[in-house]
């Protein structure tokens, strides 16, 4: 009688337990959801160290966005994105620009990853940079007076393993399985200041020395000339 009571409950065990499973996956507050990333709190500033050398203007310009860590339990993840104001169009900056391979069939894109302290700082350099600075995030073109928008929004995932295997080798990866995005931050602008370090005046062009030489040259020869034919005519 006891194993006929078992054999009931099993059946109903297997039942019941995915509506069972079901109601507790859409239960708010599940445990095996992650939470939403908060929106995240951030500051740009606007960096101008640009100089002159040899008479030479060497452009170096930057916005530095700062934006305060949260805590949480899974990899934390950046996602930035900017305009002009003057434009509607968004660009985004997920990955950084040098992004790497493994192999020729795989692509690990360099996240925007949250440094691992309070604070994650990325700093975008200006189109037209040539300065020894190199830059992993590159703002387009953007002149003096321009006003630029930035908003910050943060995802959160899980490392996961993989593996590529050829005829010579085998490579171990992880890539970024994405479990909770967060909603973009508020708007803010900073304005581009007119540059404090003025372009070098261009020096004037030296005066020809074989000019000088033979304009000289050319002067004595008509004054020895002349000078001859004033004494011929006082001989006479």
């Amino acid at each position: 009688m006891k194993k006929i009571g078992y054999v009931i409950l099993f059946i109903l065990w297997i039942i019941l337990a995915p509506a069972i499973a079901q109601k507790v996956n859409l239960t708010e507050g599940n445990p095996f959801t992650p939470p939403k990333p908060a929106i995240p709190e951030f500051t740009s500033k606007y960096t101008d160290n640009s100089y002159n050398v040899a008479g030479n203007f060497v452009q170096n310009k930057s916005i530095e966005v700062t934006i305060k860590n949260q805590p949480t339990g899974y990899v934390l993840c950046y996602n930035v994105k900017s305009k002009s104001r003057s434009s509607e169009n968004w660009t985004s900056y997920e990955y950084y620009n040098n992004s790497s391979y493994l192999t020729p069939q795989l692509f690990i894109p360099n996240r925007l990853l949250a440094w691992n302290s309070t604070m994650t700082v990325l700093v975008f350099g200006f189109e037209g940079n040539n300065g020894s600075d190199n830059y992993n995030l590159m703002l387009g073109k953007v002149n003096d007076g321009d006003k630029i928008d930035f908003q910050v929004q943060a995802y959160i995932g899980n490392w996961f393993p993989g593996r590529v295997v050829n005829a010579t080798a085998s490579i171990d990866y992880y890539l970024l399985n994405i479990d909770a995005t967060g909603d973009w931050s508020p708007t803010q602008t900073i304005t581009i200041q007119e540059s404090s370090i003025p372009e070098p005046t261009p020096r004037p062009e030296p005066f020809p020395t074989t000019l000088v030489i033979g304009s000289a040259v050319a002067v004595a020869a008509v004054v020895g000339l002349g000078l001859l034919v004033y004494l011929k005519k006082r001989r006479k």
